[in-house]
């Protein structure tokens, strides 16, 4: 298992190397089979917290965590080949997500492309409420794949990249 969780398992099994593990997917477990799963829960959408709108603002959205695995960087190429403005919303707390902000985000603020910080559900609601599609380019397999599975619920296009967890899909409204 890479990157951020693949560190995470790694330091919690080193602090206690009894614990036991509990994946969101069982495509999560097939990154690292030898780790002690002992059971899977999967991360389920509330639909009726995702309010659906007939129409949108015309923007596209990006949600996630700046990470070069959830491509903030390049749902920035992707607006800007469309012509469209992008909203982009993240986690960018920890250090690497910052070094990430600062290299493939932080300069391309413009011209429509705008950084809206890290948002609440309400927040994350609104936003794929009123976009037009939520571009989500993931390069990793993602162990829910739910930031994709939100904005058919209000409504929206999701335009995943074919890799990792999403497989590519185009949900229309």
């Amino acid at each position: 298992m890479l990157g951020h969780s693949g560190v995470l398992y790694r330091s919690a099994l080193r602090f206690n190397p009894a614990a036991s593990l509990i994946s969101l997917t069982r495509a999560q477990r097939r990154g690292a089979p030898h780790l002690p799963w002992i059971a899977n829960c999967p991360n389920a959408i509330e639909v009726d917290r995702f309010p659906f709108r007939d129409g949108h603002d015309g923007y596209l959205a990006f949600l996630g965590r700046m990470s070069p695995e959830k491509g903030a960087g390049e749902a920035i190429a992707v607006a800007r080949d469309a012509g469209m403005p992008l909203r982009i919303a993240a986690k960018c707390r920890e250090p690497a997500e910052r070094a990430y902000f600062d290299a493939h985000v932080g300069p391309h603020l413009a011209d429509g492309i705008e950084y809206v910080g890290e948002l609440d559900h309400q927040g994350k609601a609104e936003l794929l409420r009123d976009a037009r599609a939520l571009v989500a380019p993931i390069d990793w397999r993602s162990p829910s794949g739910s930031s994709s599975r939100r904005p058919p619920r209000v409504g929206r296009r999701s335009w995943p990249r074919d890799a990792g967890r999403c497989p590519r899909s185009w949900s229309r409204a």
